[in-house]
């Protein structure tokens, strides 16, 4: 059985979709925005779930650079954490979120769903639906997709963990663009999202 990467303790439904991982980058540079909104802490915010190890993620702007829209993403799942390089982007007039892997924080056969996704340098790509007092991120599902469309675009096939996309950043934005709203590829209806926990120390200052 192929392995999930899943929003799991934070969203009201499990989101069925593997964490599909693509081998170049969705967004360019002149795709990014940085909205203030993301920043903070994200989780689960029912006061019934006192799982020490529920699902968090935090958001920050980057250090070191004023002027970069990139925002640095810690997150803890299964009480190991993960820490990623988030760019937050629109191409077509929709908003999508785009993780690499920066820091593993753990041995290798110690990770995290998201950064076993992530391993390669590879990226991962969400729909963002909301960003606002909650934030709902919608995973691409896509396996059923390829192998009925298997030329529709470029892709690895892994025997037991979801696909690897291999297209170039050019083709990934025409296939995204054209299936942004395509409830077979992005349905996340169901979910009620991550809320807002916390705001980070760094973004109060």
């Amino acid at each position: 059985m192929k392995t999930k990467c899943l929003l799991t303790a934070v969203l009201a439904a499990v989101l069925l979709a593997g964490c599909v991982s693509s081998v170049f980058p969705l967004l360019t540079e002149d795709d990014l925005v940085f909205d203030p909104a993301l920043i903070g802490i994200w989780g689960d915010s029912d006061p019934k779930n006192e799982d020490p190890e529920k699902e968090t993620w935090m958001f920050n702007k980057r250090d070191g650079d004023a002027a970069s829209k990139v925002y640095t993403l810690i997150i803890q799942a299964n009480g190991r954490p993960a820490k990623f390089d988030a760019r937050l982007g629109r191409i077509g007039g929709k908003l999508f979120l785009e993780l690499e892997l920066a820091d593993l924080g753990e041995a290798e056969d110690k990770l995290n769903g998201w950064a076993k996704a992530a391993l390669g340098r590879n990226h991962i790509i969400m729909r963002v639906q909301e960003l606002g007092p909650n934030l709902k991120l919608c995973l691409p599902d896509l396996d059923r997709f390829l192998q009925e469309n298997p030329k529709a675009l470029a892709h690895r096939e892994q025997a037991k963990d979801p696909l690897i996309l291999t297209a170039p950043t050019a083709e990934l934005q025409a296939f995204f663009i054209q299936h942004a709203d395509n409830p077979k590829i992005f349905s996340c209806k169901d979910s009620s999202g991550l809320k807002r926990v916390a705001i980070p120390l760094a973004a109060k200052k």
